[in-house]
């Protein structure tokens, strides 16, 4: 009897030394077990493409400055979408606990179909910032600038002849003023620029690929606006369109130079 007892207790010690084993090696990490345990469950599955569906599409929630951080904005993701539609159990909310700390290897694993969006997001993200670090200095200013001039340019030409327009004469006539200025004050900043390579480029110039729901949203009224401007038909797309590239502009010249932004008297 006194043998079964021991016997037991040692069956019972193991077992609790394996289980407390697991529970350290784990960390209480569901994501390092097996993936597909629960990803078989409809509701968690369904919160998963859900996810997947919005950074596939330019709909992750926040606005990343850096590549680095869209990965946490993922996990963040995920770990509220399971917790909040995936149910209220101790191993759901361990779950969504989880993902938000889980590791780079671990989402490649579990998740290949995020990890590919994710991949695919964070490149467009470091093109984005190599531009970005590019147009602060004087040869990326004068590309900014030179864009703005040409969409009042074209928005200009749009409607001549109408009564109604988007670029009235006098504006143009400032905007002018204002290229030849803004040019000459950047190319003193750097003389070794090629006014020219600039120009071309701006004329060949692409709006970045959206990468959240606040940019798809500007690049929707955009497309809108260039369709009214090229279609020369005048509404409130087109309006916002042009407005926003004179302000650009109109402002640019005032920081560059707000001795020659304040009228002169002329009695």
């Amino acid at each position: 009897m006194h043998q079964t007892i021991a016997a037991a207790s040692v069956i019972f010690l193991t077992a609790t030394m394996s289980t407390n084993a697991l529970a350290q090696a784990n960390k209480g990490n569901y994501v390092l077990s097996d993936c597909n345990s629960w990803l078989a469950e409809p509701t968690i599955g369904s919160a998963v493409n859900r996810v997947t569906e919005r950074l596939e599409n330019g709909l992750l929630e926040g606005q990343p400055q850096k590549a680095t951080e869209v990965f946490q904005n993922v996990k963040n993701a995920l770990s509220n979408e399971i917790k909040t539609w995936g149910g209220y159990s101790k191993q759901i909310v361990g779950l969504g606990n989880d993902l938000s700390q889980m590791e780079r290897s671990e989402l490649k694993r579990c998740l290949p179909r995020v990890e590919a969006a994710l991949d695919k997001l964070e490149r467009t993200i470091s093109v984005r910032n190599e531009q970005e670090e590019e147009e602060g200095k004087p040869k990326g200013m004068l590309l900014i600038a030179y864009g703005n001039y040409i969409g009042v340019s074209k928005c200009y030409a749009s409607r001549q002849g109408y009564a109604i327009r988007y670029v009235q004469d006098n504006e143009f006539d400032f905007a002018k003023k204002a290229i030849k200025i803004i040019e000459g004050e950047i190319v003193k900043q750097d003389p070794s620029i090629n006014k020219d390579q600039v120009w071309a480029a701006a004329n060949a110039y692409e709006y970045p690929t959206p990468v959240n729901e606040m940019e798809r949203v500007v690049a929707y009224h955009r497309a809108f606006g260039v369709a009214a401007v090229e279609g020369r038909e005048f509404n409130q797309y087109g309006k916002n369109y042009c407005d926003g590239f004179f302000t650009a502009l109109r402002d640019h010249f005032r920081m560059l130079s707000p001795a020659a932004a304040v009228p002169k008297r002329d009695f």
